[in-house]
């Protein structure tokens, strides 16, 4: 008898401590909602593939974008009316889980700023640097010497990553700028050839 309890709360344990809940953060943009974990938890096979949004929208998952802190679903229909507040119902063991804007970081800022990524840096061999997105983004990037000059701008024309050639800089510590819309992340560059 004392393994059958055994048995059982092993099962109901281990199913308790793998289930996910609610994401941390919920942001609405357009036509996708993206959602954010704090503790880098997220499973992408875990969450469902639809989900439905103040009880009547439809978003899709997408897989593609997701990664151990951001979820992306998206929709062909029509957006989120308000985008500061929306309840989110992911079915099965999570449910509905409300999201509602608290802070001053335009949503933009917010995601790209939590997606970019720079590589290789520092710089050691080669000539390229690579910024990569979550997901594509048409967007502006500028790169600067630390006396403020522009040495060198691309645009990013909806993709999710973009290879910058700096054949021609020297040596030294740079000021990679990237502006979509209203958005405006920075990131130090470092080359040591």
């Amino acid at each position: 008898m004392k393994h059958f309890y055994l048995l059982l709360l092993t099962v109901f344990g281990l199913n308790f401590i793998t289930a996910q809940g609610c994401p941390d953060k919920g942001f609405s943009s357009g036509n996708t909602i993206y959602f954010i974990d704090d503790n880098n938890s997220f499973s992408c096979g875990d969450w469902p593939a639809t989900i439905t949004v103040n009880g009547t929208l439809t978003y899709n998952f997408d897989a593609g974008s997701c990664s151990t802190n951001l979820l992306t679903y998206t929709t062909a229909g029509t957006p989120i009316a308000d985008n500061s507040a929306f309840t989110a119902d992911f079915g099965g063991s999570i449910g509905s889980c409300d999201f509602a804007a608290n802070g001053t970081l335009p949503v933009e800022e917010f995601i790209l700023n939590r997606t970019l990524s720079v590589y290789p840096n520092p710089l050691r061999t080669g000539n390229d640097i690579t910024i990569s997105f979550g997901s594509p983004i048409t967007a502006k990037a500028s790169v600067y010497s630390i006396t403020g000059r522009k040495v060198t701008h691309l645009v990013i024309d909806n993709q999710d990553k973009k290879d910058i050639n700096l054949t021609n800089l020297v040596n030294g510590v740079y000021m990679l700028k990237i502006e979509k819309g209203d958005a405006l992340v920075t990131r130090k560059i470092v080359i040591m050839k």
